[in-house]
């Protein structure tokens, strides 16, 4: 698996950098802990503090599109892993 950065933004309001990356691999859609791991390694952070929002690959492409948000503190990213679940929560019902 390879990451070639798109895009990068500085959002100082909500103390993350929002990432997008352009993924290379042969085979299926790579599992977000697993993007999450060369994330870390490619910018150089903590595992803790890196939140993957999607991974989006077309049908029958080899390369897939992440999108990422890398916290200032581990804090930042529990809140955002409990707003995403209650957003799920809420879904289910309706």
């Amino acid at each position: 698996m390879e990451l070639i950065k798109i895009k990068e933004k500085n959002n100082p309001l909500l103390n993350r950098v929002e990432i997008v990356f352009e993924i290379n691999s042969n085979g299926p859609t790579p599992k977000k802990q697993e993007v999450v791991d060369k994330i870390a390694d490619f910018e150089k952070k903590t595992k803790e503090n890196i939140f993957v929002v999607k991974i989006k690959q077309e049908f029958g492409k080899t390369t897939s599109i992440a999108h990422a948000y890398i916290y200032d503190s581990k804090e930042k990213v529990l809140k955002r892993k409990k707003k995403d679940k209650k957003k799920e929560k809420e879904k289910a019902k309706k």
